[in-house]
């Protein structure tokens, strides 16, 4: 609306639109428009038991007190009455009921309490828990939680979980792990792990665990891992295999250790490979067995070695056989060694 007054000219807007009459001056004001601006409320003032007016800050306090004079009484200054200021009644403004906004102290929790907040717990909130934390864990906590989470884990935290609860480890968590925590695995950890989680150990994985943990997998969980992963063992881990873990390898494992890994082989590992295995050895891996490994043979695994195989072996080698080994190779293994070392095995 348009207010005249001393020749000034004041904008405001008033909410009824109605024909208003300025006291001071009688002249009739405008109705106001719909698209009539509101003052900016940078100069405003407030006369005690008044309405508060929106001046412009051009006006002075004595022209803002001839404006508020020409507001007839009555008129609203707030909303609409019966126009809420507040949220709709039912709607909650502050966290849903029952929701825990802070994270509980771990060692207040146990049981089925624990297992439902670690099968929540985020990557970030993994890596605040102390080893104490993780050293309290049962199995189904552990179990509970996400691969994501574990894969958060440190080699300290790894090396802190107790070995029943390793136990409970599926296969899927396992792989989460990163291969730079495998090396804190004890040996205690490694033989809790179940064949079917040790099945998805990667390569990378494997070449990190220590030869101690190596030295306390079982047959079942060797013959578990993946012939690609068994190509990443060293000499010292597979020196550290029992012999009775080696008896469950199978051809297809025993074609992927690297000649280097075999040099390190033992008498006794030697005896146990299946004659199976025995025969996937190829002339680089047989080769690169010491002599006395050689000498751990049985007649049953020299017979089912492959000719060419057989061939590529040295004079040191073939003075370990025995008489009843130099007998039992078939015509085939004879006919593709050279007269020297027929000599040797005193065939020739």
């Amino acid at each position: 609306m348009t207010i005249r007054s001393a020749g000034i000219v004041v904008w405001t807007a008033v909410a009824t639109g109605a024909l208003l009459v300025s006291a001071a001056s009688g002249v009739a004001l405008a109705s106001v428009r719909d698209d009539l601006r509101a003052a900016p409320p940078g100069g405003s003032t407030a006369l005690v038991g008044l309405p508060r007016i929106d001046c412009p800050p051009q006006l002075t306090a004595e022209q803002c007190a001839q404006l508020q004079a020409a507001i007839p009484a009555g008129i609203p200054t707030g909303p609409p009455a019966g126009i809420p200021t507040g949220p709709p009644a039912g709607i909650q403004t502050g966290p849903p009921a029952g929701l825990q906004t802070t994270a509980p102290e771990i060692s207040t929790l146990s049981g089925a309490a624990l297992a439902a907040y670690m099968a929540q717990i985020t990557p970030a909130q993994m890596q605040t828990l102390g080893p104490d934390a993780l050293a309290a864990f049962d199995g189904e906590a552990l179990a509970a939680m996400a691969p994501n989470a574990i894969a958060a884990m440190s080699g300290s935290q790894i090396a802190a979980v107790s070995p029943y609860a390793i136990a409970k480890m599926t296969g899927d968590q396992l792989a989460a792990l990163s291969p730079q925590v495998m090396v804190k695995v004890t040996p205690e950890q490694l033989s809790q792990l179940t064949p079917i989680a040790i099945a998805r150990l990667s390569g990378d994985q494997l070449a990190n665990l220590t030869p101690l943990a190596m030295a306390r997998m079982s047959g079942d969980q060797l013959a578990a891992v993946t012939p690609s992963a068994i190509e990443r063992l060293d000499g010292a881990q597979l020196a550290k295999i029992t012999p009775l873990a080696m008896a469950k390898m199978s051809g297809d494992q025993i074609d992927e250790l690297s000649p280097q890994a075999m040099k390190r082989m033992s008498p006794a590992q030697v005896s146990r490979l299946a004659d199976e295995a025995i025969g996937s050895m190829s002339p680089e891996q047989i080769k690169a067995l010491k002599a006395r490994a050689v000498g751990g043979m049985t007649s049953g695994q020299v017979s089912d070695l492959d000719p060419a195989t057989l061939a590529a072996m040295s004079t040191a080698q073939l003075r370990t056989f025995s008489a009843a080994e130099a007998r039992a190779l078939t015509n085939q293994q004879v006919a593709a060694l050279s007269s020297a070392q027929r000599r040797v095995l005193g065939i020739g």
